[in-house]
């Protein structure tokens, strides 16, 4: 009987051994990831996503959200994306747009009431704006202070407010996968 009882020892050891390591592991993983995960931005209004090429690489972090404002009907999307090869940009979708697809916008850009210039607008598509700023870093960090942007030109006003956590998971996202944040690093 003693030789069987220290085989069930012995196992319950390694078992207890491996779950303990597998913690260690999940543990310093949880350290390394983000403040938020995609989950709990999903659960918070974003949706998040790592686009990836056949090959399985990750091209780009990036999260969206979708708004309902007023008028009835009316579609407004906000996306911060990291791109490889890209750096930072920020698009902003408004259903009730209709412009020139390719044309440059004049336009002004102040986060959490303070005007942010470093950056240059287009139109994306008829409905979409891309905002590209000269330093992905810096807006970043001015979304991180204030997450309240207001985007103004001839054709459309948008104030929207922006997630600070949301701004955590991209940079880990690009973090992790070699993305840089200014396109000139990558």
């Amino acid at each position: 009987m003693r030789p069987q009882r220290h085989w069930l020892t012995t196992a319950a050891a390694w078992a207890l051994a491996c779950v303990l390591a597998a913690s260690a592991g999940l543990l310093r993983a949880a350290a390394a990831a983000s403040a938020i995960t995609a989950d709990e931005l999903k659960s918070a209004g974003w949706n998040a996503s790592e686009p990836r090429t056949p090959d399985g690489k990750i091209v780009a972090c990036y999260i969206t959200r979708h708004y309902t404002p007023p008028p009835e009907g009316r579609n407004v999307m906000t996306a911060l994306m990291a791109g490889r090869g890209t750096g930072l940009s920020l698009l902003l979708a408004d259903s009730s747009l209709k412009l020139a697809a390719g044309a440059p916008l004049e336009a002004t850009f102040a986060i959490g009431g303070k005007p942010f210039t470093g950056f240059s607008a287009r139109v994306r598509d008829t409905d979409e704006i891309g905002i590209y700023p000269d330093h992905g870093a810096a807006l970043l960090a001015a979304i991180e202070r204030d997450g309240l942007l207001d985007f103004r030109s001839s054709a459309v006003a948008l104030v929207f407010p922006f997630d600070t956590d949301a701004v955590g998971w991209l940079r880990a996202c690009a973090q992790r996968n070699g993305i840089a944040i200014e396109p000139d690093a990558q």
